[in-house]
């Protein structure tokens, strides 16, 4: 869990308030404490960035839980567009794809697993990646 600079205490509550709800399935309700974050914090405070690329990625989670695709793509793509260097970018990349299989558009999903593999450094995600890649080749 990240920590925010400015209203500090604040803000970390409602980001620690926001993961419980999504440990509960409270998706919706998660949704509305990580759009207050989105609101209340500057991104063009560096510590106060790191606060924004988390919330915004949880809220691109949130909606996908909710059945949300359109919000969530828009949510996850932007985490990559403005936070490329960004703990969440990969992660991103991966639900994206995933988004782009539910819709079965076979090579959108193609292409984003394959991003997500040559993504450094190799981990869980990537191994998904290449999971994935395997099963929608063979079919």
């Amino acid at each position: 869990r990240q920590m925010c600079i400015r209203d500090r205490t604040y803000i970390v509550e409602l980001y620690n308030d926001a993961a419980d709800l999504m440990e509960q399935n409270s998706y919706s309700e998660a949704l509305e404490l990580l759009d207050q974050i989105l609101q209340s914090v500057d991104q063009k405070n560096p510590d106060e960035q790191k606060c924004f690329e988390n919330a915004l990625y949880q809220s691109g989670l949130c909606q996908l839980n909710l059945g949300n695709r359109k919000e969530a793509f828009a949510a996850f793509g932007r985490v990559i567009k403005d936070f490329p260097q960004s703990d969440f970018a990969k992660n991103s990349l991966y639900n994206i794809a995933g988004i782009f299989e539910a819709a079965n558009q076979r090579d959108k999903a193609l292409a984003y697993y394959t991003r997500v593999l040559n993504m450094p450094p190799k981990d869980d995600i990537s191994q998904q990646a290449f999971s994935r890649i395997k099963k929608l080749q063979n079919g």
